[in-house]
C-alpha cells in the first residue's frame, strides 16, 4: 500500500508586534504597501483588509492543493514549518515571495516559495496586499 499523503497545512501568523487575536487565526497579515501605491495609508489598509477578508481562504486553499511533499524530503523524513510572505500585485501576480522563517530544510523552503509562484495569479486586489502564512510539512 502507498504511504499516506503528507500533510501540508497553512495557518496565519501575526506580524511582529501585532497582538495575537484568535478571531484572526488563519488570516493573512496586511501591511502597508510600497511607495507609490494608490490611496492614503488608512484607505489602503482598509482596502487590503477587505481584500484579505474576501480572498484569503481562496488563496490559502489554492496553495494547499498545489503543495506536494518533495520526494527527497519524504525519503529523508524531513519535516518542519516554513513561514513565507509575498505581495499580491494589482494584476493578481506575485512579487517578493520570500521565506521569513525557515523550516530548517532548504528543499521544503524552496518548495513553499515555488508553489506560491506556480499557483499565481490570485484575485486582483485594489491595492498591493502582503500575505504572510505558515506552511507545515509533516509526514504521518
Amino acid at each position: 500500500p502507498a504511504d499516506p499523503p503528507p500533510e501540508a497545512t497553512l495557518s496565519g501568523w501575526p506580524e511582529q508586534g501585532a497582538p495575537a487575536d484568535p478571531a484572526h487565526a488563519g488570516k493573512a497579515a496586511a501591511t502597508g504597501g510600497t511607495p507609490g501605491n494608490a490611496g492614503p495609508g488608512e484607505a489602503r489598509e482598509r482596502l487590503q483588509a477587505v481584500y484579505l477578508k474576501e480572498h484569503f481562504v481562496y488563496i490559502r486553499d489554492r496553495i494547499i492543493h498545489a503543495i506536494s511533499y518533495p520526494p527527497m524530503a519524504r525519503r529523508m523524513g524531513w519535516h518542519g514549518q516554513v513561514k513565507i510572505a509575498f505581495i499580491v500585485r494589482e494584476d493578481g501576480g506575485v512579487n517578493d515571495v520570500r521565506v521569513v522563517d525557515s523550516s530548517g530544510h532548504s528543499l521544503l523552503d524552496r518548495n513553499a516559495v515555488d508553489t506560491v509562484k506556480h499557483v499565481a495569479p490570485f484575485p486582483r486586489p485594489p491595492v498591493l496586499a502582503e500575505i504572510r502564512m505558515a506552511i507545515s510539512y509533516r509526514l504521518h
